[in-house]
């Protein structure tokens, strides 16, 4: 009779799978656990130890089916106290009281987690308001951190929705996403987490190319200013060894800008600028200049006469693309680049107003004198914040003594002299 029970019971634990219970490893698990475990307990006809109280002891006077119901209840409470303490790591195991009934033991379980979820709670909910990316490891493994924080509150019948988690995965976002974070707000769209994820990835990516670019430029240009110029105070012809573009400089009157643009769009396709083009955002007179300037200045073959304009165009070192889609194209190596024997840095044309007044309060605040771009400053006219975020972000470009010129993806170094009239560029 032994061995014709055993090989019965041997039968029921293997249909139990209890592979397929998870391990209860705290809080944040719990409730599932707890679900998972009852639906295998009533799928395997163990639930009876849950749902039914004890049976009376049996006695002699017991019938044949009050003893078949006794010892159907008693092993299932027993296969029932096995499974459940089996489901969890020792730690748990450690912290929950000894019972001889299966519903006992569960209570004690739920008591246990009812005490520590509360803990658990706060846990991710500081993670979720209070966690910054401060740089260390990808944006990718930031971003899925506070999501599994998410997911672990949902759990525990937080509701944290997707719209939600977007907004607080932006808001730990460091400065140097600033650019991605005006993006998302001036569109009318909302982001899912996925797409918030390859969002992020792209600018990651972007910036550190960007970073690899700039450092090839000063190096490039730190080549050229110790070569001697056979005459001093001119350009000195230095072999192309990257891309450059021509911009309009942010400091240019409007009439200017616009006789550049006429007089560029006479040779060039303008018509990605206009109302409906993929250039016509912002639209603003730098923006749609410098998009003109650098069209002709690439057809022309990038000499530096091809990027005057009056003494308006600006020679770019660094992409002025800023949305993926208006790209600023580049002829790639080619004929000698000018280079001058400094660089300045200055703003791209397509920045946004929001993004452009960061800046300034970012630069301003840290040199703590733009007095120049302020009213009656030699720098206020043009009163635009393009032109007074250039000269603040040159300011530092210099000060900073680190040629940090990337403001979150929005500064370019060039190697024109943007100073126009009274306005000095130092």
């Amino acid at each position: 009779m032994a061995s014709s029970s055993g090989a019965n019971s041997a039968v029921s634990l293997k249909s139990i799978s209890l592979g397929a219970v998870p391990i209860l490893t705290g809080g944040s698990n719990y409730k599932k656990w707890k679900r998972e475990i009852e639906l295998l307990l009533t799928l395997n006809e163990f639930d009876i130890a849950l749902d039914m109280p004890k049976p009376t002891a049996l006695t002699d006077k017991s019938t044949k089916t009050e003893k078949a119901e006794f010892e159907r209840w008693t092993r299932a409470n027993k296969v029932a106290l096995s499974i459940l303490e089996s489901g969890m790591t020792d730690t748990v195991r450690g912290g929950i009281k000894k019972c001889e009934l299966a519903k006992d033991y569960l209570t004690a379980v739920e008591n246990k987690f009812k005490e520590s979820e509360k803990a658990e709670i706060a846990q991710y909910m500081f993670l979720l308001t209070s966690y910054k990316f401060e740089g260390g490891g990808s944006i990718r493994d930031h971003i899925m951190k506070m999501t599994d924080a998410a997911e672990k509150l949902n759990s525990m019948d937080v509701n944290i929705g997707e719209k939600q988690l977007v907004f607080m995965i932006l808001q730990a976002l460091p400065q140097k996403f600033s650019q991605l974070k005006v993006s998302y707000n001036t569109q009318d769209k909302t982001w899912t987490v996925d797409e918030l994820i390859a969002q992020c990835v792209q600018e990651e990516n972007r910036q550190k190319q960007e970073k690899s670019k700039e450092t090839e430029a000063v190096n490039y240009v730190q080549i050229a200013k110790g070569k001697r110029d056979t005459n001093p105070g001119e350009i000195s012809m230095v072999v192309n060894a990257q891309n450059a573009w021509c911009v309009a400089n942010p400091a240019a009157q409007e009439e200017a800008l616009h006789s550049a643009v006429d007089y560029a769009c006479s040779y060039v396709d303008c018509t990605p600028t206009v109302k409906g083009g993929c250039c016509f955002y912002p639209d603003t007179s730098v923006h749609h200049a410098s998009y003109a300037m650098n069209a002709y200045y690439q057809k022309m073959g990038r000499k530096q006469w091809n990027c005057h304009f009056t003494n308006t165009g600006l020679i770019s070192l660094t992409d002025p693309s800023y949305y993926a889609s208006c790209t600023f194209v580049s002829g790639g190596s080619g004929p000698p680049l000018p280079q001058k024997k400094d660089t300045w840095c200055v703003a791209k044309p397509g920045i946004p107003d929001p993004a452009l007044q960061e800046i300034i309060d970012f630069a301003c605040g840290v040199l703590k004198d733009c007095s120049k771009i302020q009213e009656h400053g030699s720098c206020f006219l043009p009163n635009t914040l393009i032109s007074h975020a250039s000269f603040a972000m040159n300011l530092y470009y210099k000060a900073d003594g680190q040629y940090n010129c990337d403001f979150n993806g929005a500064g370019q170094v060039v190697v024109t002299n943007p100073s126009l009239g009274d306005c000095v560029y130092v």
